[in-house]
C-alpha cells in the first residue's frame, strides 16, 4: 500500500528533476483503449459477482472500491504530471469508472472462480460452467 504509490508519484517527479540527470526526452504512448468493451465486461462480470461467485452488494462495493483504489494509484500521477495527454476531469473519470471498475471485478471473479474451484465442482455449478468461461474468454479478448 506504501511502495507501489510511492513509485507512482516519485518518478515522474525525480524524471523532471534536474539534479538527477536522466534522459530528458518525453516519450508519449498512445494506445487505443475501447471503452465500449470495459463497460461491457463491467456490466457482465458484476452481475457473475452476485450470480456466480454469490457475494453481497457490500462485497461486491468492496471489489469495486478496490478497482477504484488501483485506478487512482495508476492514473492519478499520470494526470497530475500529464503523461497521458487526457482532457480534463471528466476523462479520468471515465477511465478510473470503465477500466478500472472492469478490469479489477474481472480478475476478482477469475480468482474466486479457479481458486474456490466453482467452476471444477460439478454439483455446486455445472450449469453456470459454460457461461462463466464465455465470459472469461470475452473478458481476456476485450484487454
Amino acid at each position: 500500500l506504501v511502495t507501489v504509490p510511492a513509485c507512482f508519484w516519485a518518478v515522474p517527479a525525480l524524471s523532471q528533476a534536474e539534479w538527477v540527470h536522466l534522459d530528458d526526452r518525453l516519450l508519449l504512448a498512445d494506445r487505443p483503449a475501447d471503452a465500449g468493451a470495459r463497460v461491457l465486461v463491467g456490466a457482465l462480470v458484476i452481475p457473475a459477482l452476485f450470480l456466480v461467485v454469490g457475494l453481497t452488494a457490500a462485497q461486491v462495493a468492496r471489489v469495486l472500491a478496490a478497482g477504484l483504489g488501483c485506478g487512482l494509484f495508476h492514473h492519478a500521477p499520470l494526470f497530475a504530471f500529464g503523461m497521458r495527454q487526457y482532457s480534463g476531469w471528466g476523462n479520468l473519470a471515465w477511465v478510473l469508472g470503465t477500466e478500472w471498475m472492469a478490469v479489477v471485478p474481472l480478475v476478482f471473479l477469475v480468482n474466486r472462480l479457479v481458486c474456490d474451484n466453482v467452476v471444477l465442482a460439478p454439483a455446486k455449478s455445472a450449469r453456470w460452467r459454460k457461461p462463466v468461461l464465455h465470459l472469461l474468454f470475452l473478458g481476456v479478448a476485450c484487454f
